[in-house]
């Protein structure tokens, strides 16, 4: 550790606290570092790199900002060796560490085929629907969206035990992308090439790694995961403004192609996830324990004033048109950014969940109102659909 010497030369004359002994913990995904004594808060990457063993890239971490703690007493320390010690206070800093959302490829493959499988002894005909919707990732923001994207995965773990405490008998997830979870970078409206933060390369990028993260972690509690995306506007390949190849060529879909080619490197842990990515379709139907759920991100929905009479009057098309998504019992939409719960006849039930972005100018411009962050759940069974949530 002649590195943390280094960065520290008089740390030997400071005694920190019970509990506050300096050190790192880490399981490679999250951890703590906890700052060795001193008169002000660390340069923390140079500390990280400092106590990260040989062979892994301080680069590829960070320190939660928000995360940072400290302690302070009465002690004694000294600027220089062979200085006097004089009394001063004394600090010790704790901060959480996390993964960058930068890994390539390769890592994530890397990680996943070093999962080991996990007993999971879960039983019930009961889903959990989760809707993946307008996170726009690479709009500004992106570093506090990036921190919704990792608290969505414990509130969905806590938000599943909670309801098997219930009695809810969850045995199978579905996880719906609504579309639109990249910003891209041009070609949607005046101002986005100058305020987008992250070009389309990281943008997908980002997404990648949120995406395995959560499923990683879900696909522990549930027998069966289906992953189902659709493709939004936002996805589209444009120039001047106007999708200029065709429907299957959507980079809300083309993600989830590297997410499943991601897990299928390790069949026997994650042989029980299933990705049902369309090519040019823009909706899809699955059915859950006789639900039938269709999806869509919207903004196909035109005929209409309002966001509501929009897909009341698109869904109305496509049940006259006898397409599968006009069978549906529930309708899932994007685009439109707030949460909307309606029943439009009895028996068939149109969601739209919100956004997960750091706001929208466009949504504020268009009705007046500020959308609220948050992630749509519910519960599908035999018995309808139920226990809807905001996360």
């Amino acid at each position: 550790m002649d590195d943390i010497d280094n960065l520290f030369p008089s740390r030997q004359d400071r005694r920190a606290p019970e509990g506050w002994e300096p050190g790192i913990t880490f399981d490679g995904t999250s951890g703590t570092v906890t700052a060795p004594p001193g008169d002000a808060e660390p340069d923390w990457m140079a500390l990280l790199a400092g106590y990260l063993p040989k062979g892994l890239d301080s680069s590829r971490y960070e320190i939660d900002p928000d995360s940072v703690s400290f302690t302070a007493w009465d002690g004694w320390g000294r600027d220089n060796q062979g200085d006097d010690a004089t009394s001063r206070t004394q600090y010790s800093f704790r901060a959480k560490i996390r993964r960058r959302f930068d890994d390539d490829l390769g890592d994530l493959i890397q990680i996943i085929r070093k999962a080991k499988p996990t007993k999971r002894t879960v039983e019930g005909d009961h889903g959990l629907v989760v809707c993946w919707s307008d996170w726009q990732v690479g709009k500004a923001g992106t570093a506090a969206t990036a921190d919704r994207l990792v608290d969505m995965v414990g509130k969905v773990e806590d938000h599943t035990r909670s309801l098997r405490k219930l009695g809810v008998p969850l045995g199978f997830l579905i996880v719906a992308g609504l579309g639109d979870l990249g910003e891209a970078c041009s070609g949607f409206y005046p101002q986005q090439t100058y305020t987008v933060e992250l070009n389309e390369r990281e943008q997908r990028r980002m997404i990648r790694e949120a995406a395995v993260r959560a499923l990683r972690s879900w696909s522990r509690l549930f027998d069966e995961v289906s992953v189902c995306p659709v493709g939004g506007n936002h996805g589209e390949v444009r120039q001047q403004g106007k999708s200029f190849t065709d429907f299957a060529d959507n980079r809300d879909v083309a993600v989830f192609e590297d997410v499943a080619l991601i897990f299928a490197e390790n069949p026997d842990t994650y042989g029980h996830m299933r990705f049902f990515v369309p090519d040019a379709e823009l909706t899809q139907t699955i059915e859950c324990s006789g639900v039938r759920i269709g999806m869509v991100h919207g903004h196909q929905a035109r005929k209409g004033s309002t966001p509501e009479q929009k897909l009341e009057s698109w869904w109305k098309g496509q049940m006259m048109g006898k397409h599968p998504i006009g069978d549906a019992d529930l309708l899932l939409s994007g685009h439109f950014h707030h949460f909307v719960a309606k029943e439009i006849s009895a028996g068939r039930l149109w969601c739209q969940a919100p956004a997960l972005d750091s706001g929208s100018d466009w949504w504020t411009d268009t009705v007046g109102a500020a959308n609220t962050a948050a992630v749509l759940t519910m519960v599908v069974g035999a018995s309808g659909v139920s226990h809807l949530a905001l996360l």
